[in-house]
C-alpha cells in the first residue's frame, strides 16, 4: 500500500511552531472528548498524543505489527500523575512518578485488535463503547496508539476498494499536532521520492 498524494492546498502552509510542554495528567478515559482525525489531514519527531484506533474492516480477529515503538523513561516525582513501584523498594510500595515517553524506530509494536478471547467471549475493554459517536463505531474493535508514525500509516491505510481501514479518534487540542506531523512526513517522502528519481535517471 503506498501513502496517498498530499493535497496541493496543505502544501504552502507554514510549518507550525513546536507545541509547548504540558504536564502529564491522569485524565479518566470516560471523560475525554474526542472526535475523528479529520479526513483533509494527510495522514503524519513530534509529542506523544495517545489516540484510540479503530478497526474498521470485517471480522473479529485483525492485527497488525510495525516497526518502532514507544520507549518509556518512569522517574519518581512527589508531583508525578500516575503511581508505579520502584525496584529496590524491599515492601513493594506503590510511589508517584512521571513517566517520560519518546517514539523510537527500534522495536516492534503489534496492534491486536481481536475482540473474542479464546474461549470465543467478547471483550468488552477491546470495543468502542455504546455511547460512542459516531454511531458506527460502536462495538468496533480498537487499540490505543502513541507513535505517531504508526499513527500516520494507520490514517493512510486502505483496502482493495479504496474504503479507509482505521478510524483515528483524537482529542481536538491534538489535531494541529498530527496535522503538522503527517505534513511534514509526507513532504519528506515526496523529496526523497523526486531525489531517488534525479539519481536514477542519470
Amino acid at each position: 500500500m503506498s501513502p496517498k498524494a498530499l493535497p496541493d492546498e496543505l502544501n504552502d502552509e507554514p510549518e507550525a511552531p513546536p507545541a509547548p510542554k504540558r504536564a502529564a495528567k491522569a485524565i479518566p478515559t470516560a471523560a475525554v472528548t474526542e472526535i475523528s482525525l479529520p479526513e483533509e489531514t494527510l495522514r503524519a519527531g513530534m509529542p506523544v498524543v495517545r489516540c484510540r484506533v479503530v478497526y474498521l474492516g470485517p471480522g473479529e480477529h485483525h492485527a497488525v505489527s510495525f516497526t518502532g515503538q514507544i520507549h518509556e523513561e518512569v522517574i519518581e516525582d512527589p508531583d508525578g500523575a500516575v503511581m508505579r513501584r520502584f525496584r529496590g523498594d524491599p515492601e513493594g510500595h506503590e510511589r508517584r512518578a512521571t513517566v517520560i515517553k519518546k517514539a523510537v524506530d527500534t522495536g516492534i509494536t503489534q496492534y491486536d485488535f481481536t475482540v473474542r478471547d479464546t474461549l470465543g467471549r467478547l471483550m468488552p475493554e477491546r470495543m468502542m463503547p455504546g455511547d460512542t459517536e459516531p454511531s458506527k463505531l460502536r462495538g468496533r474493535p480498537f487499540c490505543w496508539c502513541e507513535h505517531l508514525g504508526h499513527l500516520r500509516r494507520f490514517f493512510l491505510a486502505e483496502d482493495a476498494s479504496k474504503q479507509r481501514l482505521y478510524d483515528i479518534r483524537v482529542r481536538p487540542e491534538d489535531v494541529p499536532l498530527l496535522r503538522d506531523h503527517i505534513r511534514r512526513s509526507e513532504r519528506a517522502r515526496r523529496q526523497q521520492e523526486a531525489l531517488f528519481a534525479d539519481v536514477a535517471g542519470t
